[in-house]
């Protein structure tokens, strides 16, 4: 496959999918931590998280306050009510 119709797709394929890989404090903070201490935790039903959480004394200190001040599935929720304001009134 020549590498600008790879190319073509995986931009199809990003665009396609992003709002199921929306990014909230917590993952900007712990992106490096996560690649590092659970590289195959799996990214869907928190995880991720609970791996983070499980190995808390190795994060760094930004990874540790994201977890901290962030309740589990606050970027699920701020989706929702996002979804929900830009509904037409019925």
């Amino acid at each position: 496959m020549k590498p600008v119709a790879v190319l073509a797709c995986a931009v199809a394929l990003i665009v396609a999918a992003g709002p199921a890989f929306a990014v909230g404090p917590v993952h900007k903070a712990c992106e490096a931590d996560m690649a590092k201490l659970c590289p195959d935790a799996p990214r869907e039903h928190g995880k991720t998280r609970d791996c983070m959480e499980a190995q808390k004394d190795k994060l760094s200190p930004a990874c540790k306050a994201a977890l901290e001040s962030t309740p589990r599935g606050s970027n699920k929720l701020k989706q929702k009510e996002k979804e929900k304001s830009q509904a037409p009134d019925e």
